[in-house]
């Protein structure tokens, strides 16, 4: 099956994570991203938590960068980490995910929590609530509240 040979053929690769979704997840993802592209991940490091901001460019495409980048720099910020879709065998009810890293700070568990991440809250009706409450309400977002929630995923 190519979802197998997909994942195979980058098993090895030391900054790429190949993986798959059903279409019903993504379809799911697709239109929740919609007009809710942004978000915030919290992940663990030794001394405490950095947050991640993610940024879906289209549909098919997401950028991961620290939230501090961001800010400082904006659009001109760089990717840690990007997230592909990809649709081609949509019709065999599979999507392949890629994930390139591109910051080797970030390590393979980081970034296979990152995917996860984003598939929880973009994939989720209960979870998506805080994704959209980040995009259209931000100044009601509780981040404290948000966090100390979901403080056990991180």
């Amino acid at each position: 099956m190519k979802k197998n040979r997909f994942k195979e053929k980058y098993k090895n690769e030391k900054y790429v994570i190949a993986d798959y979704i059903n279409i019903q997840k993504y379809e799911l993802i697709k239109k929740n991203c919609k007009n809710n592209s942004h978000f915030i991940i919290p992940s663990k490091k030794q001394n405490g938590y950095i947050n991640f901001y993610s940024q879906f460019i289209d549909y098919k495409l997401v950028f991961v960068t620290p939230l501090e980048d961001y800010n400082k720099y904006k659009s001109n910020s760089m990717p840690y980490i990007t997230l592909n879709f990809f649709d081609e065998l949509k019709n065999k009810e599979i999507i392949l995910t890629k994930l390139n890293i591109i910051n080797n700070t970030i390590t393979k568990d980081q970034a296979k929590k990152i995917f996860n991440y984003i598939q929880f809250f973009y994939a989720d009706f209960n979870n998506f609530q805080y994704v959209y409450k980040f995009n259209n309400d931000s100044r009601n977002f509780n981040y404290k509240a948000f966090f100390n929630k979901f403080q056990n995923m991180f």
